[in-house]
């Protein structure tokens, strides 16, 4: 009995030193390597409209100027883009020439010409202008591809502007898990008040 009794004292001891060592063991702070972080702002300063021009170049529709969201399709033959957000802007008259926006007022349209000044993209990374020579993206506006430099004809109506895939079928600098940015940047003039 002498014999038992030793070896259950025993193994209890032993049993609280190795819970005792395996506690100790994670209580003691290890260095974890060091982290890192990238962060990136991108953006298109816009032609300076004064107050007292007497217009406004104002959303239309659902979709803010910067909010636009393309839609993309990975397949084996490559990467193409679906479509994207239709983002519309129209140009309406100061009424009050105050300089400040007034949706309830200023809602009289004027007659102005559209002109598609660059395209950029960027990849996962900075804006470079899209080289006209090998395009990725074509801007649409009412349906029409709009090319560099060209006005579009005047119009006193909303234009609709979205970006579609360019002539050639797909992207092969684009792959999958790749985030994409397309900055449009349009002029707008011939502007009759």
């Amino acid at each position: 009995m002498k014999n038992a009794r030793f070896n259950t004292v025993m193994n209890a001891t032993l049993l609280t030193v190795a819970m005792g060592l395996s506690t100790s063991a994670f209580s003691v702070p290890v260095s974890a390597p060091d982290g890192s972080l990238t962060l990136q702002w991108a953006g298109t300063v816009p032609a300076v409209t004064e107050p007292g021009d007497g217009y406004f170049i104002v959303k239309h529709g659902a979709v803010d100027f910067h909010n636009g969201i393309l839609s993309f399709e990975n397949t084996t033959d490559g990467v193409t883009l679906n479509g994207s957000s239709e983002i519309g802007f129209k140009v309406v008259k100061d009424e009050v020439a105050g300089g400040t926006y007034e949706p309830e007022i200023d809602i009289n349209a004027l007659q102005y010409q559209a002109t598609l000044t660059n395209i950029k993209v960027g990849v996962n990374g900075l804006l470079a202008e899209q080289t006209t020579t090998n395009p990725m993206f074509a801007i649409h506006a009412n349906g029409e591809e709009m090319v560099i430099g060209t006005a579009t004809t005047k119009a006193d109506e909303p234009t609709l502007v979205s970006v579609q895939q360019a002539d050639g079928g797909t992207n092969p600098e684009l792959n999958g898990g790749d985030n994409v940015v397309i900055h449009a940047l349009i002029t707008v003039s011939g502007i009759e008040i």
